[in-house]
């Protein structure tokens, strides 16, 4: 009985080391997809701070163009005056 009891002790203590070494595997798993997940949070912020100011930058281009579009119709009503004027 001895003997059977030591190979029991020895069986468990195997399984024991081959659940730790599982665990500790799971763990550097869990970890490196933290700092994966870190990572895309951070280039994901990036990426939408990015897209906020090409975005406001657009808008601001939109806006002088529809500006220079105004002052040009107004230009070619005063040209069209003018030359109505002048006729």
């Amino acid at each position: 009985m001895g003997l059977e009891h030591e190979e029991e002790k020895l069986e468990i203590r195997r399984q024991v080391s081959e659940l730790t070494l599982s665990l500790q595997e799971r763990e550097s798993q869990i970890s490196s997809l933290q700092a994966a997940r870190h990572a895309l949070e951070s280039q994901l912020q990036q990426a939408k701070t990015e897209l906020e100011e090409t975005t406001a930058e657009a808008e601001e281009e939109i806006n002088a163009l529809r500006v220079g579009r105004k002052h040009s119709v107004q230009l070619e009503s005063l040209i069209a005056m003018q030359v109505h004027i002048r006729s």
